[in-house]
């Protein structure tokens, strides 16, 4: 009732004051009967708070839905779930090899796998040649941070350029590009999925 009450007088001293910032410069405050204060249909507080319930109420099995050229997928899966022209790769790196997803003998991802070959965990780079294709529950790397904010809340832990969502069952992350806030890197986890890091 206290948060309900202060929301109440919060807003309306701040339509007082933005009022009282749009009177004629006369150096005089306008009379109060002059001063409208409209309620709001909804206290701030509540309209807030439905936002949070409605984004913090998300479980890992909600946001793990993975969007490849139109096939949808949940870790774990295992690349022939993708069906014809995807294989698993060994890519070759400096200084070891990394699993990955290639898609016509292109690299789509790279990803780690349990000891039944499930994929546990899998990041897309944003140079990845069919990022057009790739969505982590519905958003793509053309989204930028203000999406991403909508879709699934504030995140766990939050860097300049990084966004972590933390589960019960698994990790999400997004790079951003530095210069455009665009999503540049969407890696999804299971949580103990990262045997091969």
């Amino acid at each position: 009732m206290k948060r309900k009450i202060l929301s109440i007088l919060a807003a309306m001293c701040v339509a007082v004051s933005l009022s009282a910032c749009q009177a004629e410069d006369t150096g005089q405050s306008p009379p109060l009967s002059e001063t409208v204060v409209s309620e709001p249909t909804q206290p701030l507080e509540t309209t807030i708070q439905r936002e949070i319930e409605q984004t913090s109420d998300l479980t890992f099995e909600d946001i793990n839905i993975i969007e490849i050229n139109g096939k949808l997928v949940s870790l774990p899966f295992k690349v022939e779930d993708l069906g014809e022209g995807y294989s698993y790769v060994e890519e070759q790196g400096n200084i070891k090899t990394y699993p990955a997803i290639y898609y016509n003998d292109q690299c789509l991802a790279f990803i780690d796998i349990d000891s039944d070959n499930n994929v546990t965990s899998i990041s897309f780079p944003s140079d990845s040649l069919k990022k057009n294709n790739i969505k982590l529950c519905n958003l793509s790397f053309y989204d930028n941070y203000n999406k991403i904010i909508n879709v699934l809340g504030m995140p766990s832990v939050q860097g300049t350029f990084l966004l972590i969502y933390e589960y019960e069952k698994g990790e999400v992350n997004f790079s951003l590009d530095d210069d455009t806030s665009t999503i540049n890197v969407i890696k999804i986890s299971l949580n103990g999925g990262t045997e091969n890091e």
